[in-house]
């Protein structure tokens, strides 16, 4: 179940796009798809790798090592070995086969808010637990309902404010384990302290996201494994991240400097 699983969640992101690794396993870690890294003997990366194999020996995937070094960002890894560089695409006929079996099986639904064709629409709960977001306002209209099913959203192409309503669309998704707001805008440039109703959520990713001020209530996502705060501006980080006890990765901007001291995650 745990393979298929794996097969499918790749479809959640557009034709021909690489899938960073690293990226890819935390995705599988915050779906609970990847649970051995609790016992302290087997780390995300090589639960993920082993999954990541048995993919690549079906030609599921195709994957492309990279030894590229990356500039103005640091990243922080605790409890596990430094990840490895690299990603991964799927095959365009695995790719249809993924998309059609996601379809019959309420896997993933898509949101288009630029054109009519989109899966669902968004002003009513989904069937599925995943939804991919494409497009400005699609997930700020999504908030405008319920949506207890949903564990994981996916955002690629954000325009515009995504949540002009923000305070609201969050605690619509009160189940929620993966959320990445890749590239997103926040009204008045400040995350909406409802991010702390989120109380589930494994995965949080604000890369590219146009924000300046993080809430004291991020402190109460006690479950994160990963926290992306690689923005586009300098961001106020308050004194929270020590109450995150299962933080495993937290990437940011070298570019800026979070006001506080380190050492509880060295």
């Amino acid at each position: 179940m745990h393979l298929k699983h794996c097969f499918l969640l790749p479809s959640s992101f557009p034709e021909d796009y690489k899938i960073d690794l690293e990226k890819l396993f935390l995705c599988w870690a915050a779906a609970g798809i990847i649970k051995s890294f609790h016992d302290g003997d087997t780390t995300i990366r090589e639960s993920g790798e082993d999954y990541l194999e048995e993919l690549v020996t079906r030609n599921i995937v195709i994957v492309v090592k990279s030894n590229s070094i990356r500039r103005n960002m640091v990243t922080i890894v605790n409890s596990y070995s430094s990840w490895g560089s690299g990603y991964c695409q799927m095959h365009d006929i695995m790719r249809e086969v993924c998309l059609l079996k996601s379809k019959e099986e309420n896997f993933v639904d898509f949101i288009n808010s630029h054109t009519s064709t989109t899966t669902i629409n968004a002003h009513i709960p989904s069937r599925s637990r995943r939804l991919v977001v494409h497009g400005g306002s699609a997930l700020h209209m999504l908030g405008r309902k319920k949506n207890k099913r949903v564990r994981s959203i996916l955002c690629f192409g954000a325009e515009g404010n995504l949540w002009k309503q923000s305070s609201r669309g969050f605690r619509s998704l009160p189940l929620l384990r993966m959320l990445d707001l890749n590239g997103a805008k926040f009204k008045g440039g400040e995350l909406p302290s409802s991010i702390g109703k989120l109380i589930h959520l494994r995965f949080l990713s604000l890369r590219g996201a146009c924000v300046s001020k993080l809430p004291h209530s991020l402190g109460n996502l006690k479950f994160l494994l990963y926290l992306n705060l690689c923005v586009n501006q300098v961001v106020h980080v308050p004194n929270v991240l020590k109450e995150m006890l299962e933080l495993r990765y937290l990437c940011y901007q070298l570019l800026w400097t979070i006001k506080r001291s380190w050492n509880w995650l060295l």
